[in-house]
């Protein structure tokens, strides 16, 4: 009873934690510092959930920032293979690419360029 407990208030707190505006940041600074599979995906995961509840919201100043640092993330893994990007959370940063690629058109000439 106890580790169901405890299992439901980590998931209750990482929710509450995706919720929180500072969850952009950190994930994207957890993905550079981390190895572990496990966050590496809970973090791009939280990206991508944000990007499609959040991002039109966001702040055109924020956008461009989160665009950077997302696409930072991918340029980062690609030039350096031996970082090891496991495979699900490499699908999620694309994934945010491609959320953001069709929530904000006009960015789509800066992948061709």
């Amino acid at each position: 009873a106890s580790d169901q407990r405890q299992r439901e208030q980590a998931i209750q707190w990482l929710h509450s934690f995706a919720l929180n505006p500072v969850a952009w940041n950190l994930s994207i600074s957890l993905i550079f510092k981390s190895k572990n599979p496990q966050v590496l995906f809970f973090c791009s995961n939280i990206l991508f959930t944000k990007l499609q509840k959040e991002w039109i919201s966001q702040p055109d100043e924020a956008k461009t920032e989160l665009h950077k640092n997302i696409l930072g993330i991918l340029q980062t893994y690609i030039r350096k293979p031996e970082l090891d990007l496991p495979q699900q959370a490499s699908q999620r940063i694309c994934l945010c690419i491609a959320t953001i690629a069709v929530l904000s058109p006009e960015i789509v000439p800066a992948y061709i360029e």
